[in-house]
């Protein structure tokens, strides 16, 4: 599923790529964090950035390797250039 939120996303159909990665990381092991970069990336894309944020905070709570994928620099800067805090 979060492969699928992707490709939604790169089709410009954001609404439908953060449900499916919300459904994704729903159904995600903790091990595996990918559906939470595609829900913080779907989220940041439709300009709902406290969302996105707010995303990324739970998934980092959920996944702590998260930090430690090269994504997590990358959102952590994104977010802030629009003021907000993960």
């Amino acid at each position: 599923r979060s492969n699928m939120s992707a490709a939604l996303l790169q089709r410009g159909r954001g609404e439908e790529a953060a449900a499916v990665a919300r459904r994704a990381e729903r159904a995600a092991p903790r091990a595996f964090c990918t559906a939470a970069i595609r829900l913080v990336d779907a989220l940041y894309s439709l300009g709902r950035f406290e969302e996105a944020g707010e995303a990324a905070r739970q998934g980092l709570a959920r996944h702590p390797a998260l930090k430690d994928r090269p994504e997590w620099r990358d959102i952590k800067g994104a977010l802030a250039a629009k003021g907000v805090r993960v």
